[in-house]
C-alpha cells in the first residue's frame, strides 16, 4: 500500500492511527530509552504534532544533474524507508555520480541513526583531500565538500 493511502487509512483512527503511522515511518520508539534518546524521541513527537507534510511531488535530480556533481557526496539511505525509494536512489547515485559514496542500511527506515562515525570519517577524508589539493595549487571551489544525508549509501554499514 502506498504511503498516501496508508496515511489516509491511519488518519481515520485518530491519535492511535497517527502513532502507528509514525512508527511505520520512523520505527518503534525504544521501550525504556536512556535520557538522551528519550529527549530525542520527545523532540520528534513535538515536531510531528505540528508537522505539515509536503503536498507536492519531491523534486528529483536529473541524470545529467547527478553526472555534473563535482563535489564529494555521502548519501545514507535505509532499505526500509516507506517514504523514499532508497534502492532506486542508490542505483541512480552509483550509476550517475562520479564522487558519491552510498551507505545502504538494509535494516534502516526513514530515520537514520548511529551514523556519526561514518559521516565524520567521510568529512575527514574530504578535508585530507582538500589539503592535498591545496598543496597542488587547487582552488577552494575545486576542493569543495558536500555532505548529503538521506537514507543510505556506499560506506560499509555498521556490523
Amino acid at each position: 500500500m502506498g504511503i498516501v493511502l496508508l496515511t489516509l487509512w491511519f488518519r481515520m483512527f485518530g491519535r492511535w492511527g497517527k502513532r502507528k503511522l509514525t512508527e511505520r515511518i520512523l520505527g518503534r520508539p525504544p521501550v525504556d530509552p536512556p535520557p538522551p534518546v528519550k529527549t530525542f524521541v520527545d523532540f520528534v513527537a513535538v515536531i510531528h504534532r505540528h508537522f505539515r507534510p509536503r503536498m507536492v511531488k519531491l523534486p528529483v535530480f536529473t541524470d545529467i544533474d547527478l553526472r555534473n556533481l563535482k563535489t564529494p557526496v555521502l548519501a545514507i539511505v535505509g532499505a526500509r524507508d516507506v517514504l523514499l525509494d532508497s534502492a532506486q536512489t542508490k542505483r541512480r547515485l552509483e550509476r550517475h555520480s562520479p564522487n558519491v559514496q552510498v551507505v545502504y542500511l538494509p535494516d534502516a527506515g526513514h530515520l537514520i541513526a548511529n551514523q556519526t562515525l561514518g559521516i565524520l570519517e567521510f568529512m575527514q577524508a574530504q578535508i585530507r583531500e582538500d589539503g592535498e589539493m591545496a598543496g597542488r595549487g587547487a582552488t577552494t571551489a575545486e576542493a569543495g565538500i558536500t555532505l548529503k544525508a538521506t537514507s543510505s549509501r556506499s560506506l560499509s554499514p555498521p556490523a
